[in-house]
């Protein structure tokens, strides 16, 4: 995964789509990563649930729940896909999209794989036990985040596209629809 990541910029090997076991790998990273991120949600969310709901809300709402997040971030997705190709078939700039959902998936598949063991174990053990794992999770995803930034910007900068649109890029695609379902999800 490290070294489709790392590929030429320039290479449009990187665009090829099924052509090897590598993205078959990160489909199934994705959804793997997509449902335990929705379970992390409805778990953190748990103790903001007023105790009167717990008391007449069965035992399988919990699963319930864990399907609604996930399938808001399939929608979060969605959004940043729609988007995202609307802009390239735009500017005439697939390659450079194609690009982008590439190092976004590869860096998803990546966080997926090292994140999982912690978050299961966060996830399985006590809240005041947990508290280990959550920061182990936060400095690997910070340090996953600072690399698709960078990423991205070297994507941009060889291609010879303004760092104005790569902010552009970033409010409008990435923080934009992930900030609409947190204002949702707080009002």
């Amino acid at each position: 995964l490290m070294g489709r990541l790392f590929m030429d910029r320039g290479s449009t090997e990187r665009l090829v789509e099924g052509c090897n076991s590598t993205d078959r790998v990160l489909s199934i990273l994705s959804v793997l990563g997509m449902f335990l991120l929705g379970a992390t949600i409805v778990r953190f969310a748990d103790p903001m649930m007023p105790e009167q709901w717990a008391e007449w809300l069965p035992g399988w709402m919990g699963l319930l729940a864990s399907m609604a997040v996930t399938g808001a971030l399939y929608l979060v997705v969605l959004y940043q896909r729609v988007i995202l190709s609307a802009v390239s078939a735009l500017t005439y700039s697939q390659t450079v999209g194609g690009h982008l959902y590439q190092i976004k998936r590869s860096i998803f598949s990546i966080a997926t794989l090292i994140a999982t063991p912690f978050l299961v174990l966060m996830l399985l053990s006590p809240d005041e036990m947990g508290e280990v794992w959550l920061w182990v999770i936060i400095i690997e995803l910070f340090i996953l985040a600072f690399l698709y930034l960078y990423e991205s910007l070297m994507l941009f900068i060889s291609k010879k596209i303004s760092l104005l649109h790569w902010i552009l890029y970033l409010c409008a695609v990435e923080i934009f629809p992930i900030s609409l379902l947190i204002l949702l999800v707080v009002s």
